[in-house]
């Protein structure tokens, strides 16, 4: 990823600044929410970029396939997945600006995996499923209407 011009940056993964990452180039290394703060004029002026999210690519057969149905829904999801051996998820639902909101809970799975996802409490809006198993973490956008 690369920032505009400025004279200072300092990039941020997951709402965390990363240690060194201080130049208007950045390369991605996972999944997850960056940003970059940039500092204009002698330090006397900056802002953060907007939030992106990633996803990262990986070979078909490497990683689970996650389905995240309906979407969009009024609130009640139903995530989806098989495993072929046992995997612990932790999956919580994440705003646009990368700010956990809400834990649905931590699992353990193997073989077909289906979990009922209550979200009718949140306002209508886009948000973000994370769900971290082992050391993969993958995000769903989804819509919550009313």
């Amino acid at each position: 990823m690369t920032a505009s011009t400025a004279t200072e940056y300092q990039w941020y993964f997951n709402q965390k600044a990363v240690p060194g990452a201080t130049q208007q180039t950045f390369t991605i290394t996972e999944e997850g929410f960056y940003s970059v703060f940039a500092t204009f004029v002698n330090g006397e002026c900056g802002g953060f970029s907007d939030i992106v999210s990633t996803v990262t690519t990986v070979a078909e057969n490497e990683r689970p396939k996650y389905m995240l149905q309906p979407n969009p829904s009024n609130g009640v999801f139903r995530f989806t997945s098989s495993f072929e051996s046992t995997t612990l998820l932790s999956i919580d639902v994440v705003s646009s600006l990368g700010i956990s909101i809400l834990s649905l809970g931590n699992f353990e799975a193997k073989g077909s995996f289906q979990k009922e996802l209550n979200c009718s409490s949140l306002p209508t809006g886009v948000y973000f499923l994370r769900v971290q198993s082992n050391n993969n973490t993958r995000i769903l956008p989804f819509l919550k209407n009313e």
